[in-house]
């Protein structure tokens, strides 16, 4: 309680953290520095006492990794709502149904929003199953055998967390548990990219049955002023192309050297962090394409009719 006291008292000084951290090469360390200088010396030896790094780390990351996929599944969510309301929406609007790329039979638009709400919800469920592998973390110790922390002292601190100990961890959580996230994160933003590909394949020239949000003064290019590019819609093939080299590397994560070696937080600093951005940009930009598409039933049954 001491210690919690005057730590609270006063924020991290991120400045004096940096500096630290450029002299000793190891942030975790430079961190506990920039917090002991508080501490008068007999509260000193208490703090960060039998831990480890990831001791320090682990829970911190499995939270963080809770709360922003919360935040992702809050996003999927209104992109579900959204292709909800287009379904009912267009439930009656006739189209050409197409398998490789010909012309097949008759459906309508809101079947293949329908389509989409349907592949979309198992990719948020699948999502939201993950959240059980984020309920565990450790606190055991420097190769993860308890020595001089006590089980049930791990037991009630990461339950104060809300997250139980993880029975098996090494000086890390093994990295197959958070594996099954990022393949969910992926699946997403490959659901989102097939409706983004649907929408490219409607909007080119000729018979454009449907087109992404267009400004009135934005340009398609600088040479042709007349083009209506799908840019947003090509961003997301990008986004999804981003998302699997994420998936990859973090899924390489699974290997490491006996009990920990460093390739795994050099990776995940940028992948997991990366891997949620993209996500939620993908998301956020098809609900933004989705709510204010604009659709051409016309030219749809202008379209039927040239089939014969």
């Amino acid at each position: 309680e001491q210690i919690a006291k005057k730590l609270r008292a006063t924020p991290i000084d991120i400045v004096w953290w940096k500096a630290r951290d450029a002299e000793v090469g190891h942030d975790l360390n430079a961190f506990l520095d920039e917090r002991l200088r508080l501490l008068s010396v007999d509260l000193q030896a208490h703090f960060h006492q039998d831990m480890t790094s990831y001791d320090t780390e682990e829970p911190a990351f499995a939270l963080t990794l809770k709360h922003s996929t919360e935040i992702v599944l809050e996003s999927a969510a209104m992109l579900l709502g959204t292709l909800r309301d287009m379904a009912f929406q267009y439930r009656f609007t006739i189209m050409l149904g197409k398998t490789h790329g010909q012309e097949a039979e008759l459906m309508t638009f809101g079947k293949r929003c329908l389509s989409w709400y349907q592949e979309l919800q198992i990719a948020y469920q699948q999502l939201k199953a993950t959240l059980e592998l984020l309920r565990y973390s450790k606190i055991s110790g420097a190769i993860g055998n308890n020595n001089g922390i006590d089980p049930e002292l791990e037991f009630h601190a990461l339950e104060l967390l809300g997250l139980k100990p993880f029975s098996g961890a090494t000086q890390i959580i093994p990295r197959v548990l958070y594996a099954p996230l990022a393949h969910a994160l992926t699946d997403l933003v490959m659901v989102i990219h097939n409706i983004a590909l649907t929408i490219r394949l409607g909007a080119r020239s000729g018979n454009t049955i449907y087109q992404e949000p267009f400004g009135k003064l934005q340009k398609g290019s600088s040479a042709m002023p007349h083009k209506k590019n799908t840019v947003i819609s090509e961003q997301m093939q990008g986004m999804a192309r981003l998302a699997q080299s994420y998936q990859h590397a973090i899924t390489a994560n699974i290997a490491t050297w006996e009990e920990r070696a460093i390739e795994q937080s050099c990776v995940e600093r940028v992948a997991w962090p990366d891997l949620f951005h993209v996500t939620l940009n993908a998301l956020k930009r098809m609900t933004h394409v989705l709510k204010d598409l604009r659709v051409y039933p016309d030219i749809m049954r202008y379209e039927i009719v040239m089939s014969g």
